[in-house]
């Protein structure tokens, strides 16, 4: 039987009855296709620079708002602290794990409206292999041995125009 997060985990909790089951389907059957554009729209707007395959960055980041740190409105985070210096070469874990889940989400919709043999538009994306894809990258991309965490990648300081994967930001208000 489905349950509410079983379709996005794999230990089931709170069993749906037959009606919430096929509200639930109803649901998916009838969405199916604005997620997968909406998805889409995501993995093509934010995607990272060439440079970087599977990397993503938020959009809209300006150097010139006249802010230490520019903010980030697209992420919904604009107070988060980023690189300070706006570059196409930054990429930011937070975007890259919300991409790894839309795509783990998405594959679980697939499976249950395959399970219930519901036909849908077919994605121009395996979002099964996306999300393994992205998954793997985010190691490489992200993880620093040094700090044992997972961190955004930019620049930091114009003089030395290197990239820094590591960032350690003190919020004060």
């Amino acid at each position: 039987p489905l349950s509410i997060p079983s379709w996005t985990s794999s230990s089931p909790r709170h069993p749906l009855d037959t009606r919430e089951q096929a509200a639930l389907i109803s649901f998916l059957r009838d969405n199916y296709s604005n997620l997968d554009q909406w998805v889409q729209w995501y993995l093509i707007s934010q995607r990272g620079s060439s440079v970087f395959p599977d990397s993503f960055r938020w959009r809209g980041r300006s150097a010139n708002d006249g802010k230490r740190v520019p903010n980030t409105l697209s992420s919904g985070l604009d107070d988060y602290p980023r690189s300070h210096m706006p570059n196409p070469l930054e990429h930011h874990v937070d975007l890259h794990c919300w991409m790894v889940k839309a795509c783990e989400i998405m594959t679980r919709i697939e499976q249950v409206l395959e399970m219930h043999q519901i036909p849908t538009a077919k994605s121009r994306i395996n979002y099964n292999n996306t999300h393994q894809r992205f998954l793997g990258r985010l190691d490489a991309l992200h993880w620093s041995e040094d700090y044992n965490g997972y961190f955004d990648v930019g620049m930091h300081n114009e003089e030395e125009a290197k990239f820094y994967k590591e960032m350690y930001v003190r919020c004060k208000n």
